[in-house]
């Protein structure tokens, strides 16, 4: 009797997004059904292959997407001298991950763990079945050692047909497995392209940046206890910036990727951006809800400084009230205060990361990049 396997698999939904003049819409599904998400609202279409019958339903959306347009100027951060206790921010984190998604981005999550969960799936199977194999591989040799596979051909026959139908398994196993991701795919209409190209290349420009932190923390310091200039005690991190997409999703997008110290890792695509945790746990927000503001900071360096930083002044370890050194510590030194620029990264669902760069020119032309694409993707929404 030979052996046989069948797994039932679900087909993974798609997605497609299209960026025109009149906005952005993504259509979530494949051949016979698909969800499709735009500002003017939702549609639900489906219909039976080859058949020419399909049918859309069609339901209006009154919120607007985009609820204020970017802004360029940047903002210069206090001296560190002039912070109050109430300018400290403390920690610096994200809400819980799971609070994190927008109602729309659902779909896209639900798609992304459905991927997830058969993949797992099929590994397991996978591995059920090798083991089976080489069973099967160690009864053959047996059969052939003990000459027992001689004198009932039958059983023989019957193991190497149940070989081959396990190495068939473990061939469609393996092209199921593949099949088990979000295929992600746009058409860009061509000024919206442009602007995208532009980001890209200046995120991976950003990434030349000698130095690149997370804030984590920032705690107020009493200046008169420490005797120091710095009124903020900061907790920084070395982070990394790649292009790259999360495991889940399989597509020919250049995604930004940005490492998080101390959370979600923050992965950036045309149209969402996708916060994914060590352990799997993913939020999705839209592009519309993304809030990417830069700053000037002065920072007091103990570190060596970057050379792609610019050094503004200097101070001393100890300081008098009027920047002058305490003369009362004999091995009191110089500290150098450098410039470097911040970019906070927020949603109204609960992002909080805040990130800090020692080039300031190429920091800059990020920021100003990702607004230009975000800018031209809200007047399309608002043109529609």
């Amino acid at each position: 009797m030979s052996w046989s396997f069948r797994k039932r698999v679900k087909i993974i939904p798609g997605l497609h997004l299209n960026f025109s003049k009149n906005g952005i819409s993504t259509s979530i599904g494949g051949r016979g059904g698909s969800v499709t998400f735009s500002k003017r609202g939702t549609s639900f279409n489906a219909s039976i292959p080859g058949s020419g019958f399909s049918n859309r339903v069609f339901i209006p959306d009154q919120k607007p997407k985009y609820d204020y347009l970017p802004s360029k100027p940047l903002h210069v951060l206090p001296d560190q001298e002039n912070l109050s206790e109430a300018d400290i921010k403390g920690n610096i984190f994200s809400v819980d991950i799971h609070e994190i998604t927008t109602a729309d981005k659902q779909g896209i999550k639900e798609a992304i763990l459905l991927a997830r969960t058969q993949r797992a799936e099929l590994a397991k199977d996978l591995k059920d079945i090798q083991s089976s194999l080489s069973s099967s591989k160690r009864n053959l040799l047996f059969s052939k050692i003990f000459l027992y596979g001689f004198a009932f051909k039958k059983f023989k026959e019957n193991i190497e047909i149940n070989i081959s139908s396990k190495l068939e398994a473990i061939s469609e196993t393996k092209k199921q497995m593949q099949s088990s991701y979000v295929m992600l795919d746009a058409d860009f209409d061509a000024e919206v392209k442009s602007k995208y190209v532009q980001l890209i290349e200046a995120f991976k420009a950003l990434r030349a940046s000698i130095k690149m932190w997370d804030i984590t923390n920032s705690e107020y310091n009493d200046r008169v206890t420490t005797r120091s200039l710095h009124s903020a005690s900061i907790s920084r991190t070395e982070i990394d910036l790649n292009i790259k997409s999360i495991p889940d999703i399989k597509s020919d997008l250049d995604v930004m990727w940005i490492q998080n110290a101390n959370g979600a890792d923050i992965y950036i695509y045309p149209s969402f951006i996708v916060m994914c945790s060590q352990s799997g746990e993913i939020g999705i927000i839209g592009i519309e809800e993304f809030i990417i503001k830069a700053q000037f900071t002065r920072f007091v360096e103990q570190d060596p400084v970057p050379k792609d930083a610019r050094i503004l002044e200097y101070t001393w370890f100890k300081v008098n009230k009027n920047g002058s050194p305490d003369l009362r510590f004999k091995n009191n030194y110089q500290i150098p205060i450098v410039e470097y620029t911040n970019l906070s990264l927020s949603s109204k669902t609960g992002m909080n990361e805040e990130y800090e760069f020692s080039n300031k020119q190429l920091t800059v032309a990020f920021y100003n990049a990702f607004l230009d694409y975000q800018e031209l993707l809200a007047i399309n929404e608002g043109n529609s």
